[in-house]
Formats: structure tokens, C-alpha cells, sequence
């Protein structure tokens, strides 16, 4: 058991910033998440710096987008000036509660070390009703 835990031991992408497992980012509505999740993106799969100051080491990304479009997502992307390794990050644009499944073949097939889900909640099946 210890040898296997040793095997699996991982550094953080991002050193200094996320951690080796999950990370949450929250907040409200319009203030910036999924542009800060392309951003990590974009440096987890060229392996540059984030930020100007945190290291990264180069690794397939998985991305899981259910608050943008195809077409809205590409446009931020050319809008921010993004450029990340087109062989290093995969999306997928459609995502319910019981993909989960493809969701691990996918991190699996792409050896990812990284797993953005925008957002959570609508990946779980939720939805947020302004009443």
C-alpha cells in the first residue's frame, strides 16, 4: 500500500496555487471564473508560467463547459488572447449528472492532470432560479 501511494504521488500543477486535489472556485455571477479557468487552462497546457509568477508544469487539460457555447467560448479565448496547446486541452460541451463515466474515460484516454468543470452545479443537474 505505502509503494502505491508513493507511485500515485503528484506535485500541484500549478505549484503554490491549487492543490493536489480538488479545488473550488466560487463566487457570484459575472465576475470573471471561467476567464480565470482559461487562463489556468492556457498555462497547464503550455506548461508557461500563470500569472506571470506561478509555476506550471505541462499537462493535458480536460475541460468540462456548460456556461458557454462553443462559439461564445472560442470568442473569449481570441478576445483574451489565449493560446493554449491545442494537443493538450479537451473539451466536452455536453455534460449531465450521469456522464460522469465519460467524464473519467475522458481524463483517463488524455492522461489529464487537470479537470475544469464550468460550472458544478449545472454538471450535477442543478440550476439556479432567479425568482
Amino acid at each position: 500500500l505505502v509503494k502505491y501511494a508513493r507511485e500515485r504521488r503528484t506535485s500541484p500543477v500549478i505549484k503554490n496555487l491549487l492543490s493536489q486535489g480538488l479545488t473550488l472556485l466560487a463566487g457570484d455571477g459575472e465576475t470573471g471564473k471561467t476567464s480565470l479557468a482559461y487562463l489556468i487552462a492556457e498555462a497547464v497546457s503550455t506548461g508557461n508560467k500563470f500569472a506571470d509568477q506561478f509555476d506550471t508544469t505541462a499537462e493535458d487539460v480536460v475541460v468540462v463547459e456548460l456556461d458557454e457555447t462553443y462559439l461564445d467560448a472560442g470568442k473569449k479565448f481570441v478576445l483574451m488572447g489565449l493560446a493554449p496547446d491545442p494537443d493538450r486541452i479537451h473539451f466536452m460541451w455536453s455534460f449531465n449528472p450521469m456522464a460522469f463515466p465519460e467524464l473519467r474515460q475522458k481524463v483517463q484516454l488524455t492522461n489529464a492532470k487537470l479537470v475544469i468543470i464550468d460550472s458544478l452545479l449545472r454538471a450535477a443537474g442543478g440550476e439556479i432560479c432567479w425568482w
